[in-house]
This record gives C-alpha cells, sequence and structure tokens, in this order.
C-alpha cells in the first residue's frame, strides 16, 4: 500500500518495531518486574501449599494407643420380652473381633474380650495398660454406646477419640451380625453400587456435554477479563509510547525513519510483544510453582488430600478434552485481540497533546471493550452457540471474546476460527493506520483533545 509520492505506508515498520522492542525489554524496570515476577510465581505457591499441608487443616486425628477393648453388653428395662428389642437381645452375639478384618489403620490388632456388665470389665481393667471398656446399652430405640476410661488408666480422653470416631462408623456391622448373617452374606450386603446414567438418544451420548456446557459459560467471561487485564495494564504503555515522540525531539527522526502508520504498527507491535512475553514467563513460571509445590506436598504427605490436588488430578484427566489445533487457534485469536485493543489505546496516544491527555483518550479502548462485551451478552454469544449469534464470530471487537472457546469446545471448526482470526489482523491493521493517520495531524497540535468530528475530518482529510 502506497500513498501518493509512492511510499509505503509501512515504510520503516520493522526499523521501529525492533528499536522499541530492545528498548522497551532492556528497561531496568521491566526486567526488574520480570524477575522479581516469576519468582514470586515459582515460591509463593510452593510455599503456601508446603505450609498449608505442615500446619493447616483441621489436624489429624492422634494414632490409636488403644490394644484392647473389653466389651460389655447390656439390655434395658424398656425392651419388652416379646418386642422387637428382645429378639435383638436374644440372637446372636456379635464377634466384635471381626472389626479387626476391616482393615482399618491402627484397628486391625485390637482384643475385644466380652464381659456381662460395665462393673465387671471396670474391675477387670484395673491394672492393664492401653485398655478401655466399651460400654453397649441396647434398647428398642438404638444402642447407646459409651466409652469408659479405668480409674488407673495410663490414657486420656483425647487418645481416645480415634477408637470413637472407629466405633461409630463400624458399628453398623455389629448391628448386622446379630441378624445371623453369615460373613458372606455381610460382604454382599456392604458391598459398594456403582450407578451411572446413560441417554438412550444415539446423537447424544457425549460424556463430557455437561461439562462442555458449563465451560462454553465460563471461557468466555474469563477469556474478556484475560483481554481487560492484559490491555489495562499494557494499554497505557502503548499509548504513552505513541505520544512520546510528540513532546520529544525524537519526532523528526521518527517521521523521516517511517512513515506514521508503520510507525504506530511497529510500536504496537514491540510493545504487545514485551507484553505476551512478561505473562508467558509469569505463567511459565506460575506453572512451576504448582508443579513444585505439588510435589513437596506429596513429599511430606504421601496420601494428602489437599483440595489443590484434587483439582490438579480433575484437570489432568481433562487432558484430552481439547483438540492441540483448536488450543493454537484460540491463543492466535487471544494475542490478535490483545493487539486489536492495543491499537485502539494507539489512537488514543495519538489524539493526546500531552500526558495528562492520556486518561481521557485512553477510555476509547475501556468503552470498547465494554461495549463488545454486553454485545456479545445480549446476543446470546456467551454460552452455548446459538444460529442467532453466528455473526458475533466475524465482528473482530467480539470475535475475540467468543471465538477462543467456541473453537476449543468444538462448536466452530478451524477454518471459521482461522477466518475470524484475518478479520480480527486486518482491522488491527487498518486501526494502526487511522492512528497513523491522526499522529500525522496532530503530531504539532498542542491544545485540548479534539472532539469527534474533528478526528473524523482528520481521517478524511
Amino acid at each position: 500500500m502506497k500513498n501518493k509520492e509512492g511510499k509505503n505506508r509501512y515504510s520503516g515498520f520493522y526499523k521501529i518495531f525492533q528499536f522499541t522492542f530492545q528498548q522497551r525489554v532492556k528497561a531496568r524496570g521491566y526486567r526488574s518486574a520480570v524477575i522479581i515476577g516469576a519468582l514470586l510465581c515459582l515460591l509463593v505457591p510452593m510455599a503456601i501449599m508446603a505450609c498449608v499441608e505442615l500446619f493447616g487443616g483441621e489436624g489429624e486425628i492422634p494414632p490409636n494407643p488403644v490394644t484392647t477393648v473389653l466389651v460389655a453388653e447390656t439390655a434395658s428395662q424398656e425392651e419388652a420380652p416379646d418386642g422387637e428389642a428382645a429378639g435383638t437381645a436374644a440372637g446372636e452375639e456379635a464377634d466384635y473381633n471381626q472389626l479387626n478384618g476391616l482393615g482399618r489403620e491402627g484397628y486391625t490388632d485390637i482384643s475385644y474380650q466380652r464381659y456381662d456388665t460395665p462393673q465387671e470389665a471396670l474391675e477387670a481393667a484395673r491394672g492393664m495398660e492401653d485398655t478401655v471398656v466399651l460400654a453397649v446399652e441396647r434398647a428398642a430405640g438404638g444402642d447407646q454406646i459409651s466409652l469408659v476410661l479405668p480409674e488407673d488408666s495410663n490414657l486420656t480422653k483425647s487418645d481416645l477419640e480415634g477408637l470413637e470416631s472407629f466405633i461409630g462408623s463400624v458399628y453398623p456391622y455389629i448391628q448386622m451380625q446379630r441378624t445371623g448373617l453369615t460373613p458372606q452374606e455381610l460382604t454382599r450386603l456392604t458391598a459398594p453400587v456403582a450407578v451411572e446414567t446413560h441417554r438412550s438418544a444415539a446423537g447424544d451420548t457425549d460424556p463430557l456435554s455437561g461439562l462442555k456446557e458449563a465451560l462454553a459459560y465460563l471461557l468466555p467471561y474469563l477469556n474478556i477479563m484475560v483481554l481487560y487485564f492484559m490491555v489495562l495494564f499494557y494499554g497505557q504503555g502503548v499509548s504513552t509510547s505513541v505520544l512520546m515522540e510528540k513532546t520529544s525531539k525524537l519526532m523528526d527522526t521518527m517521521l523521516l525513519a517511517a512513515r506514521p502508520g508503520g510507525m504506530v504498527i511497529g510500536k504496537v507491535l514491540a510493545q504487545a510483544l514485551a507484553g505476551i512475553l512478561q505473562i508467558f514467563i509469569w505463567l511459565a513460571a506460575l506453572a512451576g510453582g504448582f508443579w513444585g509445590g505439588s510435589l513437596l506436598v506429596r513429599a511430606i504427605n504421601p496420601d494428602s488430600e489437599m483440595l489443590l490436588l484434587q483439582l490438579f488430578d480433575l484437570l489432568g484427566g481433562m487432558s484430552g478434552l481439547f483438540a492441540v489445533s483448536a488450543v493454537i487457534a484460540a491463543l492466535l485469536q487471544v494475542a490478535a485481540g490483545f493487539l486489536l485493543y492495543c491499537s485502539l489505546a494507539a489512537i488514543g496516544g495519538a489524539m493526546a497533546g500531552k500526558q495528562e491527555d492520556l486518561s481521557s483518550t485512553n477510555l476509547l479502548f475501556t468503552l470498547a471493550l465494554i461495549g463488545s462485551f454486553l454485545a456479545a451478552l445480549y446476543s446470546g454469544g456467551l454460552g452455548v452457540m446459538a444460529p442467532s449469534s453466528m455473526w458475533l464470530n466475524w465482528v473482530p471487537f467480539t470475535a475475540v471474546m467468543i471465538v477462543p472457546g467456541r473453537v476449543l469446545l468444538g462448536q466452530i471448526p478451524l477454518w471459521q476460527a482461522y477466518g475470524s482470526l484475518a478479520v480480527v489482523l486486518a482491522s488491527f491493521v487498518l486501526v494502526c493506520l487511522l492512528a497513523g493517520k491522526i499522529y500525522k495531524n496532530m503530531a504539532l497540535y498542542k491544545g485540548q483533545v479534539p472532539g469527534f468530528s474533528t478526528i473524523l475530518k482528520m481521517i478524511k482529510s
């Protein structure tokens, strides 16, 4: 594309890009932010996960110190001789030693001894170490269980927390023993049952359909948050970079080295690439931090049930949910969207006459971002794709919000994703050229920020 003088509008683009990118990444503040941010992203997750595993949580139940349990079962006077409870009392005596066969850690070698009354059990427990009395009162309304410590016991109440929890969880096995069932019948009665739900329709058998539907709502919101904070964080730098030559002695040199359109494209690409590189390093460090934290937690406690580790296991099971080609297309679309909104920030820098004007001119990309989100929201673009919202894929400012999620979930084919990407990139170039035209017309402008009608006249001139 050439102007009337036959000079390419992109003339000097690479020189501007190279110069701006080198100046940006060589800046002490940029390097310090990258290094400090990467170290924090790497070390903080590891430290937090290790501390939570070591010092957090509700605390584990202490190991069981009890080696002998003296069992005394009695029937309450409320039981009727011919009632249900009386029949239970006259039934099979439960063998508490079978509880050792359940395989609970710390409760596989306990000696259970039966006595007729709690008083006899307490008398027998005198002088016995690591011994406790289990008093069971069987009644029609339910059994009452008590753990009683002998007077001269070397144990404390806190030592019995684990045994109390264990007896409470396995006592139904004792009750089932009294019914006279054989061990094999008890095993079948307590065997776990797996229940699965299937849809009979042949066209809807995807087991991940529910997850994909949830992601269809989540991904657009996540995408707009990523774009918003990236543009908010780096858009100011783009507009400042475009404005800088107006307030310095470099303007003449810049305009001789490159055409305004090429200069703006070079500056936007350099600033955006530096920002993407910075974020990539931080994300890589953050992933390494969580990976290292997971290794630390597993080293501290191989059987850890930390919720974060369970989440990582769940995400690992979803590794086949997205195709690699779709992930690449989605990432390219997000990067192109970042460039597009940064080009709007370049227009803000071109319109501003001084640094103080950026607070008002930078509203352009913020309003465009919010307006595009509202358009996608009220046009059915957020959620499962409807035929009526297909047009959003081809509008550049809305496409960058919804196309990444749609291509990841397979709602649109790859050719549509790359077609939409081409539209976004073409829009980026067009907006940069407009910014260059505005920059050229306002290079020597020192007044207040011009209105919209004045800007249109500059573009048409």
